[in-house]
């Protein structure tokens, strides 16, 4: 957990931060996408500690050029486009979550 420890007068707060383990992975539906067919990202973010709650997870997933967004949903937190940040407010000790984002082929060269 991420907290924040007040130094000297209380002028100063430096964040501290509780040991964290965080996996990330991502999988695409395919590796041999067809011009015009659809793609779907699925990422996750799982929290390998057993006794510690993560706040405030960032993760960034910019679209490849070639692709126009469709569509997305989430298990946890939210996702915002024109940033391309997966925001976690709060992923509980040993939690997993999943973000799936589906993508347009416009082209098959730069995907």
């Amino acid at each position: 957990m991420i907290s924040s420890s007040v130094i000297g007068n209380g002028t100063i707060s430096v964040p501290t931060v509780d040991e964290v383990d965080i996996k990330v992975t991502k999988e695409a539906s395919t590796f041999t996408p067809e011009l015009g067919g659809t793609v779907v990202y699925t990422m996750s973010a799982q929290n390998l500690v057993d006794d510690e709650d993560a706040t405030f997870v960032v993760i960034e997933e910019i679209l490849p050029d070639g692709v126009t967004y469709v569509s997305h949903t989430t298990t946890g937190g939210s996702y915002d486009l024109g940033t391309g940040l997966w925001s976690i407010d709060l992923l509980e000790a040993e939690e997993k979550v999943e973000l799936e984002i589906t993508v347009l082929v416009n082209t098959v060269d730069q995907i």
